[in-house]
């Protein structure tokens, strides 16, 4: 990506920030999530573009169609079988589970080049089953029927997840 689009792309999330004041699970601090160390090349892209825009959020030169907002934090989502990927903070997804699921089966040519190729990872047969093993195993390890780790950019205020 060249550095004269990555500004323009970077206004363009902070606008998106700006617009729909993303929060957290209880809805009591603003958040924003990215991937973290993903091998996918627009994974990467997308999460820096959404780091970028967390910090130009709360500029005022930053011009976008809305105004400042200071959201609290970047949570990275990374691959949870990957070893560099160790979650901090944890989220019950058990009431969104369903829609998580169907989303992703939205994604028709990722899903099916993804099952002709092993799934997410091999011990899984299928990708959405994968999803939805390594979300139970989580959630077992917090106390819920589903859940999602995250890494938070700034450690400071992830206890407002909790």
């Amino acid at each position: 990506m060249s550095g004269r689009r990555r500004p323009k792309l970077a206004t363009r999330v902070c606008g998106l920030e700006r617009r729909f004041r993303l929060s957290n699970v209880d809805e009591t601090r603003s958040v924003s999530f990215a991937h973290q160390k993903s091998s996918i090349s627009d994974h990467r892209v997308t999460s820096r573009l959404v780091t970028d825009a967390y910090y130009m959020a709360s500029l005022p030169l930053a011009q976008t169609d809305h105004e400042e907002w200071e959201p609290d934090n970047v949570y990275y989502f990374g691959k949870p079988t990957a070893d560099e990927f160790d979650p901090e903070v944890f989220i019950d997804m058990s009431d969104q589970q369903e829609a998580k699921e169907e989303a992703i089966l939205q994604h028709e040519s990722q899903v099916e080049w993804l099952e002709e190729h092993g799934g997410v990872d091999a011990e899984f047969d299928g990708l959405v089953e994968g999803v939805r093993a390594q979300a139970r195993t989580t959630g077992r390890t917090r106390g819920a029927e589903f859940a999602e780790g995250f890494v938070p950019l700034h450690k400071g205020t992830s206890e407002y997840l909790e």
